[in-house]
């Protein structure tokens, strides 16, 4: 990349993640969040045609976060593949195309995020059950609300998401320790 337009974008990307007044500053006296800033910013840099990131945003405040956020999809959108990895599952469900989900190390399943969640249902109602969440499923929300009539107690009704998805799909209880 030619040093004009490299110093142009620099500027841009730190403008961007807001960290221009920090140009100047040595990586290693950044905090955490501020040096994975700089690592997502750097990646885009050159305009990469596969891109492949590993939790770009743990540790930033949600304001950065949803910066970096439309970064990514700015340059999604712009052609790159993206290979991200993520422990946010909203995250996922937000900038994913498609999502693979793994258990125990292996690809349990793969596609979009909305027929993920479609699967399962279009609302979750959550209640607290013998000192646990049980969420139940519906299509719609009349459904959920005639559910709801029936019951005492404390509960919250919800849009289904992909966390609900993951969830449904390994199986797993967490065991108390």
């Amino acid at each position: 990349m030619p040093r004009k337009e490299r110093t142009k974008k620099i500027d841009e990307l730190l403008d961007y993640i807001e960290m221009r007044d920090c140009k100047k500053s040595p990586i290693k006296y950044l905090s955490g969040g501020m040096r994975r800033r700089v690592v997502t910013a750097r990646a885009m840099m050159h305009r990469p045609k596969i891109l492949f990131l590993d939790e770009p945003t743990v540790g930033l405040d949600p304001n950065i976060r949803r910066k970096i956020w439309s970064l990514i999809k700015k340059i999604q959108q712009g052609g790159t593949t993206i290979f991200l990895t993520t422990h946010y599952i909203e995250e996922a469900e937000f900038l994913a195309d498609r999502v693979a989900f793994l258990n125990e190390g292996k690809i349990v399943k793969i596609d979009t995020p909305q027929s993920f969640m479609d699967k399962i249902g279009k609302w979750a109602l959550d209640d607290m059950v013998n000192d646990n969440i049980e969420t139940i499923y519906f299509t719609n929300r009349d459904e959920a609300n005639n559910h709801i009539g029936s019951r005492k107690g404390s509960f919250t009704l919800r849009r289904v998401n992909l966390e609900d998805a993951f969830v449904s799909l390994i199986g797993k209880k967490v065991k108390d320790k």
